[in-house]
């Protein structure tokens, strides 16, 4: 579907910027004398809106900005002078500076509450930005170098990380619920737990900023994770033929716990989680849970060197299919690995993703 685009002209306030019903005031001041357009735009009910307004050789310019609702907005210039995207609200003023030697422009003050609750969890989340930023950098270096036990531990540092950023996430929307900015941070989450945006809706106003870009981000991205989300439901059974050529079913296991594990071997992730895993499987076996693995694979010899390098001792099976055709991962609805689920005696999908420090707490004798 294409996008429609409207484009209109700014109404250029040449005296004082005083506030009018229904928009918000926007100043920009350049370094030097500037010449060309400046541009706002947004996106409202699947339609993006671009407003313009000329500047002609001045260092300042201020205009009012028709206002049809808080939103995301994007502020840039032709000749190219940076691009900023901010909060628009209603009544609010926004002063931006442009440097034409960096070619960026700032948001050097404002009036708005909703940028100021932006501006606060952006603060919150710097340490963690940075954090991501480093780790980064030193799985690069540890993938050229082959480590593997420092791409292990720098995964796991990455996954503590990036668990702390999303429960600020959800903490910020909680102190803020009936903020747009909160509709911003959860279009922006990344969970792939359909419970956290279940969560999270619960706390939105879903009235409110139902028409905007960011809620109907965020309602896409709820729909596309509920539509993998198999905890809950019971574990679809399958046939298949395991290494030694012996045909398994998921039925099989009936009465036990199950780990089931897809996993590939060209997955860097799947390898280091199986090595994890293996460190584990002795003490997981006590404790009675089983682990089946599913590689999606399409060529045996690849699964066969990989099982042999990782020395996977569990159950383990391959049907030698492309991602996109793999039955059992289709059954699944896996859509990218490493993809785990714990599987109950009964057989039932207790748990989607689970974490193998969490399984280690368990005891599944019981």
């Amino acid at each position: 579907m294409k996008r429609i685009i409207f484009i209109s002209s700014m109404s250029l306030l040449l005296a004082g910027c005083v506030s009018t019903s229904g928009s918000f005031n926007v100043a920009c001041t350049f370094d030097q004398p500037y010449t060309g357009t400046i541009y706002t735009a947004h996106s409202t009910n699947n339609q993006r809106k671009i407003d313009s307004v000329k500047v002609d050789g001045k260092s300042r310019v201020q205009f009012s900005q028709q206002h049809e609702g808080t939103d995301s907005y994007t502020l840039y210039s032709r000749p190219e002078m940076g691009v900023f995207s901010f909060l628009g609200e209603e009544g609010a003023s926004y002063q931006f500076e442009f440097n034409s030697v960096s070619k960026d422009v700032k948001l050097v003050s404002h009036t708005s509450k909703e940028q100021t609750i932006k501006e606060e969890y952006e603060k919150l989340n710097l340490p963690y930005s940075k954090e991501a930023e480093r780790l980064g950098v030193l799985y690069m270096n540890a993938l050229k170098e082959k480590d593997e036990a420092r791409l292990s531990e720098v995964n796991r540092l990455s996954l503590k990380n990036f668990k702390a950023q999303q429960q600020l996430v959800i903490d910020q929307i909680k102190k803020y619920p009936e903020s747009f900015a909160s509709v911003v941070l959860a279009s922006n989450m990344l969970s792939d737990r359909y419970p956290d945006y279940v969560e999270v809706k619960e706390w939105i106003d879903t009235v409110r900023y139902a028409e905007t870009g960011a809620y109907n981000h965020f309602k896409k991205k709820m729909q596309e994770c509920e539509s993998t989300w198999m905890e809950g439901k019971n574990a679809p059974d399958f046939k298949t033929t395991d290494i030694h050529d012996d045909e398994l079913h998921l039925s099989d296991f009936r009465g036990k716990y199950v780990l089931l594990d897809f996993w590939a071997s060209w997955c860097m992730p799947c390898r280091m989680k199986a090595k994890e895993l293996k460190k584990i499987y002795p003490e997981l076996q006590k404790k009675g849970l089983e682990v089946l693995g599913v590689s999606l694979d399409e060529h045996r010899q690849d699964w066969l060197a990989a099982t042999r390098k990782d020395g996977i001792v569990w159950h383990n099976t391959c049907e030698c299919k492309a991602f996109k055709n793999h039955p059992i991962a289709c059954l699944y609805k896996v859509k990218q690995i490493p993809t785990l689920f714990l599987i109950d005696p009964a057989g039932k999908i207790v748990r989607q993703n689970p974490n193998l420090e969490e399984l280690m707490t368990e005891n599944w004798n019981q």
